[in-house]
């Protein structure tokens, strides 16, 4: 793949390889050089070229078999990216016995930057302060995606993470949604990369990066 040069990257990924066991070689026939600076990048492409991998080499939940991860220029530690980016793989089970309230509490341990006011607007917005006391394991699909979302732009870290944040939402939850990538994509303090099939139509300045190109 060709190199995909930003100035004054937060993140960057320098000659990265990834393979999963039986599966080829993500970006086998380049390695992949990327950088991504603040506002919106929008990873796209179809089932197994590697976005929901590319997300977790991001956050520094998966270490790269070849190449590296760079945090504003340098070689980042997993410790760095877990508290530089904001991320929760959607399809996670780890969660699925913490309360929805224990989980939003903790959020300014993770991240102490956290705007609890913004946090409670999302809440609102996403219609889930009635789903609070509950444990993951009882959302819908959708609601734990609202879950994520609201977190992740309310922790106020310089990097947020989305995969297909536009799954299973209903249309009021979609409207808010490309509200906030709207800010996100005229930003010029925070990142957000999103992962999904095509970029949002209703979203202006995106960055858009094919990973199957």
């Amino acid at each position: 793949m060709t190199s995909l040069s930003t100035p004054s990257a937060l993140l960057s990924a320098r000659s990265l390889r990834f393979s999963w066991p039986d599966s080829p070689t993500l970006w086998a026939s380049a390695p992949l050089d990327l950088d991504l600076a603040p506002g919106l990048s929008v990873l796209t492409g179809d089932e197994g070229c590697g976005k929901t991998t590319l997300l977790r080499l991001l956050s520094g939940e998966l270490r790269p078999q070849a190449g590296q991860i760079l945090w504003r220029g340098q070689p980042a530690s997993p410790q760095q990216l877990t508290a530089a980016v904001a991320w929760t793989d959607p399809k996670t089970t780890t969660l699925d016995a913490t309360r929805v309230s224990d989980y939003l509490a903790s959020l300014p341990e993770r991240h102490p930057r956290t705007d609890m006011g913004l946090l409670n607007e999302l809440l609102d917005g996403f219609g889930l302060q009635e789903h609070l006391h509950k444990t993951f394991h009882m959302l819908s699909a959708g609601s734990r995606r609202k879950v994520w979302m609201a977190s992740g732009m309310a922790s106020m870290a310089p990097v947020v993470l989305l995969d297909q944040p536009y799954a299973a939402l209903d249309v009021p939850s979609m409207r808010l949604l490309d509200e906030l990538l709207q800010d996100a994509a005229d930003s010029t303090q925070r990142l957000c990369v999103v992962a999904d099939y095509v970029a949002p139509p209703a979203v202006q300045g995106a960055r858009v990066i094919p990973l199957d190109a």
